[in-house]
């Protein structure tokens, strides 16, 4: 879902593109994990078994804040069609050694929280340097309205200020709420500081006025990149 992390992490996730020319799929997965290390040791050896066929591009995240949710980590699995959601199941289930990462448990771990989304909408430097996101849940009623509201708020002078990206994805199963905007930003101070800027802004006032009556959030959270295994 996001393109390219700071060179102090290590590679890339999330999104791409404010045309929404090719919109990218991402399946995610929500774990508990007790021994980070291994893992993401697990997501090496089992990405490196499957290199002879189609693999999505993987990235791990690690849940920084995140509230109640007992979840310390995020797989995050980037298609670029449905096709390739399919295919990758149909190699998940072929696999026994590739059900370690989607398990519900094994391995020092639990994941019980598995998603769909689709991008629908991205502004800012999609290849700008990241290391760390912003998650915010939404559900609205009238989705194109919202849509178009976010796309003048960061199109502003303030949203274009943001030192790095945000999308928007539309949620397709695993969550009650109808959408997710993420913000991607170099690093925790980076992303945060932006964020105090742009809630204390006119033009996030404005925003939030006009879609009060469509939209209601949930729990926002925040993500550190940790790695990423291109195919």
């Amino acid at each position: 879902m996001i393109r390219k992390p700071a060179a102090t992490l290590t590679a890339a996730i999330l999104l791409c593109a404010s045309t929404n020319a090719s919109a990218q799929i991402i399946q995610y997965v929500g774990c508990d994990v007790e021994q980070a290390g291994q893992f993401e040791a697990t997501i090496t050896r089992v990405f490196d078994e499957m290199s002879g066929g189609y693999r999505p591009t993987v990235t791990l995240m690690q849940n920084t804040f995140n509230g109640p949710n007992p979840q310390t980590h995020t797989v995050l699995f980037e298609h670029e069609n449905y096709e390739g959601v399919q295919t990758w199941a149909q190699r998940i289930a072929a696999t026994p050694s590739a059900q370690l990462i989607l398990q519900r448990t094994g391995e020092n771990r639990e994941c019980n929280n598995q998603g769909l989304v689709v991008e629908r909408a991205s502004w800012g430097d999609q290849d700008a340097d990241w290391g760390y996101l912003a998650v915010f849940p939404v559900t609205t009623s009238d989705a194109t309205a919202y849509a178009a509201l976010l796309d003048e708020l960061f199109t502003s002078e303030t949203g274009q200020a943001f030192p790095g990206a945000t999308m928007l994805f539309e949620a397709r199963a695993g969550t009650a709420n109808t959408h997710f905007v993420v913000a991607q930003a170099p690093d925790f101070a980076s992303l945060n500081a932006y964020l105090d800027t742009l809630f204390q802004s006119d033009d996030y006032a404005d925003f939030a006025e006009e879609v009060a009556a469509i939209r209601s959030l949930g729990l926002r959270t925040q993500s550190r990149h940790v790695r990423t295994w291109e195919p």
